[in-house]
């Protein structure tokens, strides 16, 4: 497996983890690995960008989750591009 395959598999793995979780439709099936990229949403979950962005009204208890679960996996990826990922 290459390695940019490997890491994204590994971002993956993270967003699902830390996705907002209603009925699941966001993390099962909207987070996905195409080629050599991560997408979240689209038709699947055309909602996905609210779970992410600032509300205009109150406040969005979800806000950032796509940005820390990219830091949580920062390391993970970092060590499967220097290849010391087994």
């Amino acid at each position: 497996m290459d390695v940019i395959r490997e890491a994204c598999n590994l971002l993956k793995l993270v967003l699902q983890a830390r996705a907002p979780y209603d009925t699941g439709n966001l993390a099962l099936n909207s987070i996905r690995v195409v080629g050599n990229a991560v997408y979240i949403g689209g038709e699947i979950a055309d909602y996905a960008i609210y779970t992410n962005e600032p509300w205009r009204k109150g406040k969005n208890p979800n806000e950032g989750w796509v940005e820390r679960a990219i830091e949580e996996a920062k390391p993970l990826i970092q060590r499967a591009l220097s290849g010391k990922a087994t």
